[in-house]
């Protein structure tokens, strides 16, 4: 997924960000999915955390990390509002989150500062 996000074009990546928030508001249709739905959660951030990391490329943080994390942020600021349930906003509300997004803030990508 990151090398085919690193050639391929915008709009695609944009799609497959966008897919994957598709699958947790799909999982938290689910009866019962709620667990299935606070594992991926957690597995999405965790890659997003993993791709924000000093050994990847600019363009791994840019075009999976970054977006990633604001489509996971989105998410579960959005499921709180609508029925209270915050336990998705504790998992991406991690030290290693705040870590990661100070230090992208001092990036010297514009992007990667604008984005985090």
């Amino acid at each position: 997924l990151p090398h085919a996000l690193k050639s391929a074009s915008a709009e695609y990546n944009r799609r497959i960000i966008g897919s994957l928030g598709e699958i947790l508001v799909g999982l938290s249709r689910r009866r019962g999915g709620e667990e299935i739905l606070e594992s991926t959660f957690s597995y999405f951030v965790e890659v997003a955390l993993h791709k924000c990391a000093y050994p990847g490329s600019v363009l791994e943080k840019e075009n999976l990390a970054l977006p990633l994390l604001d489509k996971c942020f989105s998410y579960a600021t959005k499921l709180r509002a609508s029925d209270g349930r915050s336990n998705l906003l504790e998992v991406i509300a991690s030290d290693e989150t705040f870590l990661c997004l100070i230090g992208l803030a001092q990036s010297l990508w514009d992007k990667s500062r604008d984005d985090a």
